[in-house]
């Protein structure tokens, strides 16, 4: 998953974990059922975990159970409107956000002029994939309650998800200016920082919600990396040791902080996280191949490649195009540099490079290991390929350096005069103008242009060169 698909995720299972529960909570308390409506019970059977299906083996089996109970209650009683919301916020903690959609557009039906059913569909809409049907709901909350906190956090995320990333600041912006101390709000727009690289700004949103909330693990885990996006990595790692311990079942944060730790070259410490997140997410491999490079970076291991190799297969096994684990291993390979380590690294590199054609390590390390397995022919080729990314890669740096730098032309004095006299400051065209005539004193154009900034400053014109 890339990172910015992560990120996007982050905010809308945020609804998902939390902004159900705050409007089902803010809709009040569930009104106690009419004697001829059925069962007094205060929530739909089902909606509520049950303990003794809590080591349940087959989840789905599970899950497919209670949503036909949530059905058959609804059946039984289908114009009762808290039956209808307990089934839509059942739907969203499962995260089945389309099956909320039905019971939420007969809840606005049932209670047009109620905020929380419409703001409840903007969030299910939201996050079932229908911009639409929540740009309509959240509109109408708008016209029922225009200030509410919630209703700036569910539209900003709808915002964020339709990448209208300005429009989506600009909303959450005026939410916490009216809300101050809104978490969810300082939550959304602190994500949205991060999505538009602002870290810095994220951090200033962010504290004060951790502040406020400091049992949320969420907002741990999200200032965390907000503080590792600004180079602060001491203060990244212990907000992600705070975020573990209040969830300890949070793998993203288990791996997070072992690969802040990696960077730290802590790879000792590093590996009870990466190992743990290993544990909840077996199937990651972006955790096996860091815990793939604590053994290989960790100088005092006896056998460090064994585990290395072991770690970095599993990854490949379970992601054969991971380029993280395909460049470590093929190093770890040339490392130790036996015959048969040096064609499998071949292997992985040429792997790499048709996943990658313009990495220039990968085309570097595979003629260095190809002279090694004296293969001259095949060591050229990617030698040459290097020579002509390197080179390309030089230009590049060069045409950016003089880009950014100024170049002392006759062109260049002669751009900064005119710029100069269309902010009315003559006083420096002259300076300007007085230059280029010495680079190219046979230019009309540069002596009439000093004259007329002479006489924009009052001095004498005569005796220009």
């Amino acid at each position: 998953m890339t990172r910015s698909r992560k990120l996007v995720c982050f905010i809308l299972t945020g609804v998902a974990a939390g902004g159900v529960a705050f409007w089902a909570a803010a809709a009040g308390p569930r009104p106690a059922q009419k004697a001829t409506d059925g069962p007094t019970k205060s929530s739909i059977p089902g909606a509520e975990p049950n303990p003794s299906q809590r080591y349940a083996p087959d989840p789905a089996l599970e899950y497919a159970r209670a949503r036909a109970q949530v059905e058959q209650t609804i059946a039984a009683q289908p114009k009762a409107l808290s039956l209808r919301m307990q089934a839509a916020e059942f739907y969203m903690r499962a995260g089945d956000h389309p099956a909320a959609l039905p019971h939420l557009r007969v809840a606005t039906r049932l209670s047009e002029d109620q905020f929380f059913p419409w703001l409840a569909l903007g969030d299910a809409a939201t996050l079932a994939g229908e911009p639409q049907l929540a740009e309509r709901a959240y509109t109408r909350a708008k016209k029922l309650d225009a200030r509410h906190p919630l209703l700036f956090r569910g539209y900003g995320q709808l915002l964020i998800s339709r990448k209208r990333l300005a429009e989506a600041q600009n909303v959450l912006e005026r939410g916490l200016a009216l809300h101050p101390k809104d978490v969810e709000i300082r939550t959304t727009l602190g994500n949205l920082f991060l999505i538009r690289n602002k870290p810095g700004r994220a951090i200033e949103v962010l504290e004060p919600a951790v502040k406020a909330a400091p049992a949320r693990p969420d907002l741990h885990y999200l200032i965390a990396e907000s503080y590792e996006r600004d180079l602060k990595l001491e203060r990244a790692i212990s907000h992600l040791r705070d975020a573990v311990r209040l969830d300890p079942a949070m793998d993203s944060a288990w791996g997070r902080l072992g690969l802040y730790l990696v960077n730290l070259t802590r790879y000792a410490e590093a590996r009870a996280p990466l190992q743990r997140a290993i544990e909840l997410r077996p199937d990651e491999p972006h955790y096996h191949w860091a815990l793939g490079d604590t053994y290989l970076l960790d100088s005092g291991l006896q056998n460090g490649f064994a585990l290395a190799a072991e770690a970095y297969r599993k990854a490949l096994k379970l992601s054969p195009h991971n380029e993280k684990a395909l460049y470590s291993f093929a190093m770890a390979l040339t490392r130790r540099g036996k015959e048969e380590d040096l064609r499998e690294a071949a292997e992985l590199l040429e792997r790499l490079v048709r996943l990658q054609p313009q990495d220039i390590n990968a085309h570097y390390k595979l003629a260095e290991t190809y002279r090694r397995l004296s293969r001259p022919e095949d060591a050229n080729k990617h030698l040459k390929v290097f020579q002509r990314l390197s080179a390309q890669h030089r230009s590049k740096l060069r045409n950016l350096y003089q880009g950014a730098a100024f170049r002392d032309t006759f062109e260049e004095h002669m751009k900064r005069g005119r710029e100069f006299m269309a902010r009315k400051r003559p006083d420096l065209a002259v300076k300007s103008f007085e230059v280029a005539v010495a680079r190219n004193g046979k230019s009309t154009e540069a002596r009439q242009a000093l004259a007329r900034a002479r006489r924009a400053t009052g001095q004498q014109t005569g005796g220009i060169p």
